[in-house]
């Protein structure tokens, strides 16, 4: 879809202005789930793709819910948090 054709383009982009790395990613869920209490229910995925040889180097795969008075934003901000601690870079 229209969602693949943005990524190409970035990846194209990327790839032009000798980026070596690119962070791409979906979101499977993002919502509060039905039912009595609601919780916050996300999950994502993140691939770190190498530039140079086009191969995925690192990917990751999480969900997390949250407790009925929490918001989806910050019960997915605290997934993101934890799966991206393992990529290293310059602070």
């Amino acid at each position: 879809g229209n969602n693949a054709k943005l990524q190409q383009a970035a990846m194209d982009w990327a790839s032009q202005n000798r980026i070596q790395y690119a962070l791409t990613g979906s979101v499977q869920e993002w919502r509060y789930k039905t039912g009595v209490d609601g919780e916050p229910a996300v999950s994502v995925t993140f691939n770190l793709v190498d530039m140079t040889t086009g191969k995925t180097v690192w990917s990751a795969t999480g969900s997390r819910t949250g407790w009925s008075r929490s918001s989806v934003g910050s019960v997915g901000q605290t997934l993101i948090d934890q799966l991206l601690i393992p990529i290293e870079y310059p602070r």
